[in-house]
């Protein structure tokens, strides 16, 4: 709010009105000097206080995250750094932060809110949109296997490079292992026209409409746009030419999560008038189904080998499976058309969990962080653990319980298998 107490960002604006309420006021009759007379005429309106708001924030888990992010502020000395968590049921926030931030006692810093405001291009995590399409097309399994050729590709004006050489990978794999070539023999049998529209689906280049300020729409490359080049229809489906925002991808996440819902990310839990009468209150809204339900499920399988097998292990959480996908992008410089910066990135890490009910998605995203030594910088090793960090907290906290025992804490159990230490 500014110093007269009116609204001017986040909630505070979108729901100004509500929060501010009525001046009350009198109507009276004075005499020459000022004294007040007693008048058949006089009236008074008493002030009408404003309503509450609610949001759907929740404060112990809003806490657990800002520790984490300022932890990793420390470590990696990001530009930025940026998370959201959601319910993936309902499209709840149920903590969204960011750093730079705004500091509410100096009234100094960065006043956007970061995760709605700042657009960045995805990288990998995108592939999930290629893979949904491909499973929900039926032009493949997640067993369909590809040739990757041993990490390079060409053909005319496309190249393209995997973090290591592969040949064979199923499509399960592709995923699991992050592979550029790979997503790119899939998006091939789906059609550039399919990819572009399946990302229309979940959301991307759409604003989500949360009931937040500064919300940004970002852009997807269309086959229909001239800005679409003889190398689009290799870069679109591994998560280049389309940026959006953290909500939009964490979002997206959700609807991998629970069954292939696309959700409206609400962060309005309810509006209780004075006299606590209900002015709102939040019901889930249902946007769209972004693939069938059989689809779906394939991605969430692959995504859940990504963090037992493949890109994303270091997201994992004892006594959970966590589903997930990692993202290492090449930052793009000030001028997007003139390319990416040498050796300068944008890595992310989404995941859900408990993977077989998912009760909780998010995002981490981390703006070209520092390389610390000879650790690689990429979203498996820089963003994964901030969220299996922040994951390990809060599933306690949230009351969701283990669904993985330890075999060597359950060997009494007759029915637990006997085989290795550690095992799940």
């Amino acid at each position: 709010t500014d110093t007269d107490n009116v609204g001017i960002d986040g909630i505070d604006l979108v729901l100004d009105s509500s929060l501010t309420g009525e001046d009350g006021w009198r109507k009276l009759e004075r005499a020459r000097l000022s004294s007040e007379l007693l008048s058949e005429h006089a009236e008074e309106q008493p002030p009408t206080h404003g309503a509450d708001v609610a949001l759907t924030i929740d404060m112990g888990l809003q806490c657990i995250v800002e520790r984490h992010l300022e932890a990793a502020v420390a470590d990696h000395r990001p530009e930025k750094i940026m998370a959201v968590f959601m319910d993936p049921r309902t499209g709840e926030v149920l903590a969204m932060a960011s750093r730079p931030h705004f500091d509410q006692a100096t009234r100094r810093g960065v006043r956007r809110n970061l995760p709605v405001t700042d657009r960045f291009e995805f990288g990998s995590t995108f592939k999930i949109v290629t893979l949904t399409g491909g499973f929900d097309a039926e032009i493949i399994e997640p067993d369909t296997m590809f040739y990757c050729y041993n990490g390079r590709y060409e053909d005319g004006p496309i190249t393209l490079t995997d973090h290591r050489p592969f040949d064979y990978l199923t499509a399960e794999e592709i995923l699991m292992n992050s592979s550029n070539i790979g997503t790119y023999m899939i998006a091939k049998q789906l059609g550039a026209d399919a990819v572009h529209r399946y990302a229309k689906a979940f959301g991307f280049g759409a604003r989500t409409g949360i009931a937040l300020t500064g919300e940004v729409s970002g852009l997807v490359a269309d086959p229909e746009s001239s800005t679409w080049s003889g190398v689009s229809e290799s870069r679109l489906p591994i998560g280049y030419e389309v940026d959006g925002t953290a909500l939009q991808m964490a979002n997206a996440l959700c609807a991998i999560a629970n069954g292939g819902d696309l959700m409206k990310p609400q962060i309005v839990r309810s509006v209780t008038a004075a006299d606590g009468q209900a002015i709102y209150r939040f019901t889930p809204k249902k946007v769209r189904r972004v693939a069938s339900e059989a689809a779906v499920d394939k991605v969430r399988r692959a995504m859940i080998a990504t963090v037992a097998e493949g890109t994303g292990k270091k997201a994992a959480v004892e006594g959970f499976l966590v589903g997930g996908k990692t993202a290492t992008a090449r930052k793009p410089k000030a001028d997007r058309a003139t390319g990416h910066m040498a050796g300068r990135y944008v890595v992310s890490f989404m995941g859900f969990l408990p993977a077989e009910d998912p009760q909780l998605a998010g995002i981490i995203v981390v703006d070209d962080p520092q390389r610390q030594g000879a650790a690689p910088v990429g979203g498996g090793s820089v963003a994964a653990p901030i969220f299996a960090a922040v994951a390990t907290e809060a599933m306690p906290y949230l009351g969701v319980s283990p669904e993985l025992v330890p075999r060597r804490a359950a060997r009494s159990l007759p029915t637990t298998a006997q085989a290795g230490d550690d095992e799940y």
